[in-house]
Order: structure tokens, then C-alpha cells, then sequence
């Protein structure tokens, strides 16, 4: 009886107009047992957990990280990070746990170099969101002797980390 009564709901809330049978039939052998009372809870059920499953891969975001090992005596060296995209971009770069620059548009480059500290982890968290979905988000980070390249595309998220240990 409960499943009848959410597919009663169910077909309400999607505008399908359902009959209830009165009592005094509901007796009736065939109806009770009729295949397309199942097949239409089964298809039901499936577009619904479709629709959700489509909801979370909207919703979703994928972090990417890097590590990488900078040595001391390059602290006076540049050290760009550039995240560049033709897209509608709207975030921040946080370095260390302080926002130091929004995010929009076009191309954003930051010299690292002046966050860097010998014997120590900085980390660079880059996120936002943008649109359209299917847009490119390329971050690249240059360093004496390093060059990482990441892109991001496809859910309108964008979360980045970039741990650099310098020894």
C-alpha cells in the first residue's frame, strides 16, 4: 500500500494524472497484481536516482594537489604561479591560510617568491567557480628548474593545492 501511495505523490508532483481505484474494486484480482504498477515504481525509481546521481556529478569538484621540493638557494629566484582562462572565473588564491588575490577573468599571475621561507611548507590553494562548465582552467607554477602544468575543466569548480617544501 505505501508503494502505491508514493507513486501517488510522486505522479502529482510531475503533473500525471492518476485514477485511484475506489475500495470497493481494489478487490479485483488483476488489478492488484497488474505488471505495470511495477514497472512504473521501477521507472520511477530509476529516473529519480538518475536525476540525483546527475545532481552530484553538477555539484561535484575534484581537488588537485602538487608537491614539489624547491631548494633554499633559489628563494631569490621568481617563482610564478598564472592561472589563466577565458572563462568567467570568480575565486582566490590563499596562500598559507591569507587571501592574497582574487580571481576573475583573464590571466592572474603571482610571484610566489616573497611567501617562501627556508625549512618550511607553503601552501597555495587556488578555488572558485566558473562558467560555462565545459570552459578551460589552466594554473601553471615556474620555478628555477620546475615548470608544473594542471588543467581544469568540466564542473564549473576549480580547487587547486600546491604544497612547496623548501629544504
Amino acid at each position: 500500500m505505501e508503494r502505491h501511495r508514493w507513486l501517488w505523490a510522486v505522479g502529482t508532483a510531475l503533473g500525471l494524472q492518476l485514477t485511484i481505484m475506489p475500495s470497493t474494486i481494489a478487490h479485483i484480482s488483476f488489478l492488484r497484481q497488474s505488471p505495470w504498477l511495477d514497472t512504473l515504481d521501477a521507472a520511477l525509481s530509476q529516473a529519480f536516482l538518475n536525476d540525483a546521481m546527475m545532481a552530484q556529478a553538477l555539484n561535484s569538484e575534484q581537488r588537485q594537489t602538487n608537491t614539489v621540493t624547491i631548494d633554499r638557494t633559489d628563494l631569490d629566484a621568481p617563482h610564478q604561479l598564472t592561472i589563466a582562462t577565458s572563462a568567467n572565473l570568480s575565486g582566490e588564491i590563499v596562500i598559507n591560510g591569507e587571501a592574497i588575490a582574487p580571481l576573475t577573468a583573464g590571466t592572474t599571475t603571482l610571484n610566489i617568491a616573497p611567501y617562501l621561507t627556508a625549512n618550511r611548507t607553503t601552501t597555495i590553494v587556488v578555488t572558485g567557480t566558473y562558467a560555462p562548465r565545459n570552459a578551460a582552467i589552466r594554473l601553471t607554477f615556474e620555478g628555477p628548474s620546475i615548470a608544473i602544468s594542471q588543467q581544469a575543466s568540466g564542473v564549473g569548480r576549480l580547487d587547486y593545492r600546491l604544497n612547496l617544501d623548501v629544504n
